[in-house]
């Protein structure tokens, strides 16, 4: 897999995997993901390494 659907594929995976209200094509590549970037917190942390673990495993 390459490096471009690498990333839409995380961007995918946080967008539905926490039902977040953005579209993943308006995550920037350096976009923080928590705090001031997408607003996530530690709970919203734990739920995305099951979520890349499901997925890539």
């Amino acid at each position: 897999m390459d490096r471009d659907r690498l990333r839409a594929e995380v961007k995918e995976l946080l967008v539905s995997g926490l039902r977040l209200d953005v579209r993943p094509a308006d995550i920037a590549d350096d976009a923080a993901i928590f705090g001031e970037g997408l607003g996530l917190d530690s709970i919203d942390a734990l739920e995305l390494v099951v979520l890349v673990e499901e997925r890539f495993r």
